[in-house]
């Protein structure tokens, strides 16, 4: 690692003690110090391309629609609403997997609902790293991708 890398990694981690440091002190809520942290991120990560968080995982699914009318679709769907779901999972009852694995079969989706856990989702959030889907036509422009 080269020593600009280890300089800002450095700035980052006494930013983000700041921001910690003023929640402890009670000058911020805990909602801003994450609109921070994600300002921190966005500000540390250098290109709208890089595509790791500071621990190398990805953050948020992006995806992106831009049509040749004008209309832009920016969805940014937090990597930690789907860990967040895998717990509710325990508390659907057992014939209600049944039902969404029926339901998802029809619909070619060959998985089984109950055995999405936690292990799982980190092995699709890291295969997640490395995903970036670009589609081009005469009308639109979609983007889909991690980081």
């Amino acid at each position: 690692m080269n020593t600009y890398t280890e300089e800002k990694k450095e700035q980052q981690k006494k930013e983000r003690l700041k921001i910690l440091q003023m929640v402890e002190e009670k000058k911020i809520t805990a909602a801003e110090a994450e609109k921070l942290f994600d300002a921190l991120g966005q500000r540390h990560a250098g290109s709208a391309d890089e595509t790791a968080c500071t621990n190398g995982m990805p953050r948020f699914l992006h995806v992106l629609v831009n049509s040749d009318k004008g209309d832009t679709v920016n969805i940014k769907i937090p990597l930690s609403l789907i860990r967040a779901g895998i717990k509710l999972t325990s508390l659907i009852p057992e014939h209600a997997h049944e039902k969404i694995n029926t339901h998802m079969k029809t619909h070619g989706v060959d998985f089984d609902f109950r055995n999405l856990n936690e292990k799982n989702l980190s092995e699709i959030v890291e295969a997640l790293r490395e995903l970036e889907i670009d589609v081009n036509d005469k009308s639109e422009t979609v983007r889909v991708y991690c980081a």
